[in-house]
């Protein structure tokens, strides 16, 4: 059987790892979103560099 100081040793481990798991999910979900503000800012880019390839074959 464990001891109370055990338990609460165990306690504070799952605290931490528990807080380490929620830093990286939220790291993880701020990574996800900038993805997804980049793929709009390359498509974005990509229809300025379409128009400006359209202007040029027109030369």
């Amino acid at each position: 059987m464990r001891t109370l100081e055990e338990d609460a040793e165990l306690l504070k481990n799952s605290v931490t790892e528990l807080a380490r798991d929620n830093e990286m999910a939220t790291s993880v979900q701020s990574s996800e979103e900038r993805i997804r503000e980049l793929e709009d800012e390359k498509q974005e880019l990509q229809k300025d560099l379409d128009k400006i390839m359209g202007n040029l074959t027109r030369w």
